[in-house]
C-alpha cells in the first residue's frame, strides 16, 4: 500500500512538472507510465524461469541449472564452487519434495 501512494504521489508531481511545457504534455503523461512496463517486459528476457515450475513440468537439469545459476550470483559473476552445486541439489529436493506434496493433496481433495 505504501508503494501505491509513493507511486501516485510520483506521478502527480510527474504531470505537474510536465503541465509547463504547453499543449503537447498530456501526451507525456500518459505515455511515460509505459516505460515502467516496458522495462519490466524487457526483464523478462532476462529473468530465468521459476525452479519450481520447472520442477512441476518435470524438467530437473533445467530447474537444477535455474537453481544454481542463482545460487551462485547468475548475471553478477560470481564463481561456481562444490558447495554451490550441492545447496542446488538440496533446494532441488525440498523443492519437488514440496510439488509432490501439493500433487498429493490436490489428488486426495479430488476423491
Amino acid at each position: 500500500e505504501v508503494m501505491l501512494c509513493v507511486g501516485m504521489l510520483v506521478s502527480s508531481l510527474v504531470d505537474s512538472g510536465l503541465q509547463g511545457l504547453g499543449h503537447g504534455a498530456w501526451r507525456l503523461m500518459v505515455g511515460l507510465p509505459a516505460l515502467p512496463g516496458a522495462l519490466m517486459a524487457l526483464s523478462l528476457l532476462i529473468i530465468p524461469e521459476s525452479p519450481r515450475w520447472l520442477v512441476m513440468r518435470g524438467d530437473f537439469d533445467q530447474a537444477l541449472q535455474t537453481l544454481h545459476r542463482v545460487l551462485s550470483g547468475g548475471l553478477t559473476g560470481k564463481g561456481t564452487s562444490s558447495r554451490m552445486l550441492t545447496e542446488a541439489e538440496d533446494e532441488l529436493l525440498l523443492l519437488w519434495s514440496a510439488v509432490e506434496k501439493d500433487r498429493a493433496a490436490v489428488r486426495e481433495r479430488q476423491h
